[in-house]
């Protein structure tokens, strides 16, 4: 497998407090190819990095910077669009950011002010403002959220997913303490119609759940999948392409799944990559993963080689653009 490479540092700043739990512990080198973008620009990094997202329909990414409180847009082709937030709705630090579609379009943030409070706010496209709601958990515990095709918003802490609707009004809260067991630091979640997909980080592995209908807002456990990781790698962000085939971001890197999560790829490792903790996929198939140690969002064009017949489509790189690493 080669990849295609652009690595989009950013320039903030700030002095909030932000939870050590928000990055990912880097891992030992593993060896297999992958390629940079020849001519990958850089400009200076993020004072912290977490959560990224994808926004398809506007051609766009979302990135958040935790100490700054901002959130970031940026073009596919990395540069820059708006940014918003920063100390919104008294609330400092933003820890992760999804995007819905349809109906409930939006930009959704789960953030805190320090020890004092946590909230998930809606803004529109703009930056604006929609709803806040004030989160249960303990500030400092929120890791990630995502948002279902029906505007319901998912929020997990240490050992629970936290749920409100369209509205932002909660709803009954999701503990995975069922036959599969509790869950432990999750920090990806990913919506796919009334499957809710776990990366439950400490588990080293992804936990599904599925809803008993539209908006019943009530879960069943239904499988957990055992990663094959490198060794000494976690899973934290989750996502999925238009094929059906989920990413995990974990160490310097990411993996490929199908939909039972059987690894489809070798382990990637990206030099200027460090941390992976957040990750998102075009329509393109093109991949976005948050480094929270190198604090930087780096962008990867796939190009699968023939023995993954399940990956036709993707291009491979053009001639003279890549040159193996390491």
């Amino acid at each position: 497998m080669k990849l295609r490479v652009l690595t989009v540092f950013l320039f903030l700043s700030g002095t909030a407090e932000v939870s050590a739990q928000a990055t990912a512990t880097p891992v030992p080198t593993p060896s297999l190819s992958c390629c940079l973008l020849a001519g990958a620009w850089t400009s200076p990094t993020l004072s912290s990095a977490a959560g990224v997202a994808v926004d398809q329909s506007r051609k766009r990414i979302y990135a958040t910077d935790g100490i700054s409180g901002k959130i970031f847009a940026l073009n596919y082709d990395g540069s820059p669009v708006t940014s918003f937030g920063g100390g919104f709705v008294s609330l400092a630090a933003v820890f992760d950011v999804t995007v819905g579609k349809g109906p409930y379009d939006g930009v959704y943030a789960v953030s805190r002010n320090g020890s004092v409070a946590a909230a998930v706010t809606k803004f529109d496209a703009n930056g604006n403002v929609v709803w806040t709601a004030p989160g249960s958990w303990s500030p400092g515990t929120e890791r990630t959220l995502c948002v279902d095709d029906w505007g319901n918003v998912y929020v997990a802490d240490d050992s629970k997913i936290y749920v409100f609707n369209s509205n932002g009004i909660a709803k009954p809260s999701i503990t995975g303490s069922g036959s599969l067991g509790p869950l432990s630091n999750p920090t990806g979640l990913w919506m796919a119609g009334l499957n809710l997909y776990v990366s439950d980080t400490s588990n080293n592995r992804v936990v599904r759940f599925v809803e008993t209908g539209v908006n019943t807002y009530a879960y069943a456990e239904d499988k957990a999948f055992t990663l094959s990781l490198f060794p000494g790698a976690q899973p934290y962000g989750i996502a999925e392409d238009l094929t059906g085939h989920f990413y995990i971001a974990s160490g310097n890197g990411y993996a490929v799944f199908d939909e039972n999560f059987k690894e489809l790829t070798q382990w990637c490792y990206l030099s200027p990559l460090s941390g992976a903790f957040g990750i998102g996929v075009d329509e393109t198939g093109a991949i976005y993963v948050v480094g929270s140690a190198s604090k930087t969002v780096t962008k990867m064009e796939a190009c699968f080689s023939q023995s993954l017949p399940a990956y036709h489509g993707f291009n491979p790189p053009d001639s003279g653009e890549c040159f193996i690493y390491p």
